[in-house]
């Protein structure tokens, strides 16, 4: 057996590390507060954003950055 000739280095691509894990964290973020929150309309004592519950906007938040995602892969 030969040993293979280094090739290129993999390198990591710091953007879409941070885009994936960002959308997909606000994402699970926002549906393991929802028990707390309420899904739409906030639960008394609850957050709000704009009169709803803040997990719309994390859901929301999340699929927008996981478009930036895949539009930054294509």
């Amino acid at each position: 057996m030969q040993d293979v000739p280094p090739g290129d280095r993999f390198r990591l691509d710091v953007v879409r590390v941070v885009l994936s894990a960002a959308g997909l964290g606000l994402a699970v973020f926002g549906v393991l507060r929802s028990g707390a929150w309420g899904w739409v309309e906030p639960k008394p004592g609850a957050p709000t954003w704009l009169g709803v519950s803040p997990v719309v906007w994390l859901i929301l938040a999340g699929i927008v950055i996981i478009r930036i995602f895949f539009a930054w892969e294509g």
